[in-house]
């Protein structure tokens, strides 16, 4: 799966919020998102600034689904995480006996668990967290050439509880 895969499953109203929250605690990345991706709109970016947030972001979403835009996608949800997710990020990381720095920024990544430890901090996560938070933390998590774990992109791309949204043309 492609990062940018991500966007269309999670839907408009998760995007949203996370450009949303983007937009206001990391003008510099939603300027970089803006200047980005303007050339497909075929927009300038003072336009593309000028339309409502909603439907910009939902524009966006499509684009960002594309792989050629997976390290911006990165960006996006690294920042997104990093700033509103601590508590998910932690949370998985002690399920698999990972140190962290408390707010779930690693400094090295763990070595694939066992089954059974996945299964359980899995479980745990997806108990504790809405689905498409989980999904795009997971997603991001997995992406890393550190992990790559074919258990976990296994359950990301099959488990019924997550968003399974197809992606939806640009």
């Amino acid at each position: 799966m492609s990062l940018g895969e991500i966007w269309p499953r999670i839907g408009p109203d998760k995007s949203h919020e996370i450009l949303s929250s983007i937009q206001k605690s990391n003008k510099k990345l939603y300027g970089t998102t803006v200047e980005v991706l303007a050339p497909r709109l075929k927009l300038r970016p003072a336009k593309i600034l000028e339309m409502p947030k909603a439907e910009r972001h939902a524009r966006w979403m499509n684009l960002l689904a594309h792989p050629q835009y997976d390290p911006l996608t990165q960006n996006l949800l690294m920042e997104w995480l990093a700033n509103h997710q601590t508590a998910l990020m932690a949370h998985w990381l002690d399920r698999l006996g990972a140190t962290h720095d408390g707010r779930g920024l690693l400094k090295d990544y763990p070595p694939c668990p066992d089954e059974a430890v996945l299964d359980a901090a899995w479980e745990s996560l997806l108990q504790a967290h809405a689905p498409d938070e989980v999904l795009a933390y997971l997603s991001l998590f997995n992406a890393a050439p550190e992990t790559r774990w074919p258990a976990l992109a296994a359950r990301l791309a099959t488990d019924p509880r997550l968003p399974l949204r197809p992606l939806a043309s640009p």
